[in-house]
């Protein structure tokens, strides 16, 4: 006999066949072969759908490969277990109005924030990032982006993109979907004129346009806004008297709400919902007028009280410090009239089929605010459930998010496991066991030796 088969040496040959009998005995998986199984667990799948009980999850490298009733569920002899009985499992959770910076990424980790998008910052910073996260580089959440933030001159900020003329702006909508921004963030000077051709070449890429405004909302939503931030554009768009909205000071129009009339914000609602216009209320940013504001304050404390969360920067001690802020008898007057108003608005906005999402722009601290987000929604008026659609399936759908946002075969396995139901108490949100992204177990904790891959600029 020769001494080798096909040219192959038979000691060759034996060496290979033994390197594949490892395998199939259990040598390591690749990512791909990698299966995780979640058990007995209680579903909320985010579709809307009632809760189920003792339900499985299987996951198959990154994806969701089937959910069933756990007495039916077929185990591979090499998946992980997650035991669930008794725990709640859900979508993770979804922040739709951020501003990444160094100390940021791992804080969306640890409170279930498993995907950020960043409503506006560095375009070249944020691209290095979105590269380094899609490469496993940047441990924290799936992040979309709208780079720089496009507003008439002069610019208010460095990464903010000033544009005078409809063709100026066209061109800067164009650079920006080059460089593969998810969507685009225009601004408060920036008026129907120069938002029109913005829309246009976004709406032409499939990209969502977002804003920070104070032209009215009308006038945004005919141009071909998505989604009004902070419910910008409102106030001044329903109000009897629209120079009262704009004496108020250092809010941007955001504030006003005291002065809508009834028949206004209906034929509003009526055009947002035709010309499919989604609302972010970010109201995370706004409790500090309800009496929530030294509770959420305390938590944000809380945080950095972690020995862990050493890197925390000096702005997000601030911010955490800036929380609780003094009002004169007038002005907590006039914000309580605003939020009670601007409750009947929304109540009024999801009744008739509007879509609002989870966007918190921060609150008392980043990642933590996603919690008192879906809190202050239900203390509008929302039921929890809708709550937590506006910060899973909804969130999703607004930033464009095709594989994410609810548990369902097929989809990106991002997942949290909890303690509580939310369903009984929407605080039960908090009461986080495990974080599930891309089908792998997250690290949550803080690293005291945690450096952002990318410095921002």
């Amino acid at each position: 006999m020769s001494a080798s088969t096909h040219g192959t040496p038979r000691c060759v040959l034996a060496l290979s066949l033994l390197a594949l009998a490892l395998v199939f005995a259990g040598a390591p998986a690749s990512a791909a072969d990698r299966t995780l199984v979640i058990r007995g667990a209680r579903l909320i799948d985010g579709t809307g759908a009632p809760a189920r009980e003792n339900v499985a999850i299987v996951i198959e490298g990154d994806r969701i490969a089937a959910v069933v009733d756990d007495a039916k569920v077929s185990v591979p002899p090499n998946a992980e277990i997650v035991p669930a009985a008794g725990r709640t499992v859900m979508p993770g959770l979804i922040d739709a109005h951020v501003h990444m910076r160094n100390d940021l990424a791992e804080l969306f980790l640890a409170f279930g924030i498993t995907t950020v998008r960043d409503a506006g910052n560095f375009t070249d910073w944020v691209v290095e990032l979105k590269k380094k996260q899609a490469a496993g580089e940047l441990r924290g959440p799936r992040l979309f982006a709208a780079g720089g933030i496009v507003d008439a001159p002069p610019p208010q900020r460095p990464h903010h993109l000033p544009v005078a003329t409809p063709e100026a702006a066209r061109e800067i909508a164009r650079q920006l979907l080059a460089k593969g921004m998810d969507a685009i963030k225009v601004y408060t000077k920036l008026t129907p004129e120069l938002l029109r051709p913005i829309a246009e070449e976004a709406n032409a890429a499939g990209k969502p346009v977002m804003g920070h405004i104070t032209m009215s909302a009308r006038d945004a939503a005919l141009a071909g806004i998505d989604s009004l931030e902070h419910v910008s554009g409102v106030a001044i768009a329903t109000a009897t008297d629209p120079d009262k909205v704009k004496a108020i000071p250092d809010q941007l129009g955001v504030f006003g709400f005291r002065y809508m009339d009834r028949a206004k914000a209906d034929d509003l609602i009526k055009l947002l919902i035709e010309k499919r216009v989604t609302v972010t209320p970010s109201l995370a940013s706004w409790a500090r007028a309800t009496p929530r504001r030294m509770a959420f304050q305390a938590e944000g404390a809380k945080v950095l009280a972690n020995r862990d969360f050493v890197y925390a920067t000096e702005e997000l001690r601030q911010r955490v410090r800036d929380y609780v802020r003094a009002f004169s008898p007038e002005q907590k007057a006039g914000y309580e009239q605003d939020l009670e108003a601007l409750k009947i608005f929304l109540g009024r906005y999801k009744a008739a089929g509007g879509r609002l999402v989870v966007g918190t722009d921060g609150g008392a601290m980043w990642g933590l605010s996603v919690h008192p987000e879906t809190q202050l929604l239900v203390d509008m008026g929302l039921s929890p459930m809708e709550a937590l659609i506006a910060a899973t399936r909804d969130a999703a759908a607004v930033i464009r998010a095709k594989d994410l946002g609810t548990i369902e075969p097929g989809k990106l396995a991002d997942l949290l496991v909890l303690d509580g139901d939310p369903l009984r108490g929407i605080e039960n949100t908090r009461k986080i066991r495990t974080v599930i992204q891309g089908g792998r177990v997250a690290d949550t904790s803080f690293h005291r030796d945690y450096r952002i891959p990318v410095e921002r600029p």
